[in-house]
């Protein structure tokens, strides 16, 4: 995460704005994208995986974890963060809470990076969708991914198959 992004979001949750990831930013987005956010076939659909990630892995699991935390957030044309979100400025405001700068657009976000099929997509990898690469979102594992999709529709977590993959790239 970089420092303004600690930044905002210690602004956006109440926490003393330092720009560093110490225990109370840390334990705010764990508690954001974990613990009782877990689907099970006895809870609804609508609630967020955990994410597949561990905590101690790559600096992926930052990504994961963040946009685990938007889920809910309505969707809005163009935008990006941290009330509402598009696909691409989803997965690019999620990828920066790792560290990892990325394109804008969902077109420009398919043309950079590492190219790689589906069945190799690791969390923290952005999923192209249809033909003009019009969509993307962020692969949390599991064969799941967190999108925002259109107006109307908040950030949610779907399959990575529900819509037609183009490709799959890695930052």
């Amino acid at each position: 995460m970089t420092r303004s992004a600690v930044k905002r979001y210690q602004r956006a949750n109440d926490i003393p704005t330092t720009g560093v990831t110490a225990s109370m930013t840390w334990g705010s987005l764990q508690a954001k994208s974990g613990g009782k956010k877990t689907v099970s076939a006895n809870r609804p659909a609508a609630a967020a995986p955990r994410a597949a990630v561990s905590s101690t892995g790559t600096g992926k699991a930052a990504a994961v974890n963040f946009a685990l935390a938007q889920v809910g957030k309505p969707y809005g044309y163009g935008a990006t963060g941290p009330s509402s979100y598009d696909c691409s400025g989803l997965t690019q405001a999620s990828l920066r809470a790792a560290g990892v700068s990325i394109p804008r657009t969902s077109q420009a976000q398919a043309g950079g990076g590492q190219r790689i099929s589906l069945s190799q997509a690791q969390p923290g990898d952005v999923v192209v969708y249809y033909s003009g690469a019009s969509h993307v979102g962020l692969y949390i594992g599991d064969g799941k991914i967190v999108h925002s999709s259109r107006p109307g529709k908040p950030v949610s977590v779907v399959s990575a198959t529900s819509m037609p993959v183009s490709g799959v790239v890695r930052f």
